[in-house]
């Protein structure tokens, strides 16, 4: 299988494509996450985090996932901590 690689874009266009799809929904960033660690940390900045739609996270079918030592609370820890205000936090 042929691994995955971000194009050699200069950072700061690179993380303005991760934030736009990031703001359409954030299982949209799955895709980057899988790209490496450069498409990782990309997709963990902070104007990524503050702008991505976790919504459909916070959704009652999904929001057991984000509780303690679930699947997407890391994830939602770090939107939070950006100043996302579309992420509520759960305890």
């Amino acid at each position: 299988m042929e691994a995955h690689v971000l194009p050699n874009l200069p950072q700061e266009i690179v993380c303005k494509i991760i934030e736009l799809v990031g703001e359409e929904s954030f299982y949209n960033l799955g895709p980057f996450l899988r790209t490496g660690k450069r498409g990782y940390a990309l997709a963990h900045e902070p104007s990524v985090l503050k702008k991505c739609d976790v919504s459909e996270m916070e959704d009652g079918f999904v929001t057991c996932q984000i509780r303690q030592g679930c699947q997407f609370r890391e994830f939602h820890l770090k939107c939070v901590s950006a100043g996302n205000r579309k992420a509520i936090y759960f305890e």
